[in-house]
């Protein structure tokens, strides 16, 4: 188990600090050519990275992120949305993209939100970008084909695969 533990820590590690991008920004979502599990194909991208890039504010901060669609490959869907979980959509709910009920699919990245009054920034507690894993499953044919085979080929912590 501890060394599953160490295993994990080490792959969180690997997450680019490069991939950071602040709470008023622009996210580019475009198409690029990936091998996370060894396997090379066309893949969809939020910032040019896989994983995305994490999105890091602080409490109170109001988000501005102009997303941009430069998807052409159209072996995928070239239409995205973006589904902002644990942020309050006051007056913005339509900009919400639920997966496959309001848009199509969104992407996935992580978020983290610093509180400066945390009170339990004492304990040991990280919250940066040094302590994301971020776990998926990765298919090795298009988001259209994937449908008729529900396994995955492989599992990716933090965009690494086998």
């Amino acid at each position: 188990m501890f060394q599953l533990y160490v295993f994990l820590c080490f792959l969180a590690s690997l997450q680019s600090r490069a991939s950071i991008i602040g709470p008023v920004s622009d996210l580019v979502v475009a198409n690029g050519i990936v091998s996370p599990d060894g396997f090379t194909r066309s893949a969809v991208l939020a910032g040019g990275t896989q994983p995305g890039p994490t999105i890091v504010a602080q409490k109170g901060d109001t988000f501005k992120i102009n997303v941009t669609n430069q998807l052409t490959d159209d072996s995928m869907l070239t239409s995205t949305s973006i589904h902002w979980h644990g942020l309050f959509q006051h007056h913005s709910n339509q900009m919400d993209g639920v997966s496959s009920v309001q848009y199509c699919d969104g992407l996935r990245g992580p978020l983290i939100i610093y509180n400066p009054n945390d009170p339990y920034s004492s304990w040991y507690d990280i919250d940066d970008e040094s302590s994301i894993i971020t776990l998926m499953d990765w298919y090795n044919l298009p988001s259209p084909l994937v449908q008729r085979q529900l396994i995955a080929d492989s599992v990716l912590i933090n965009g690494v695969g086998r």
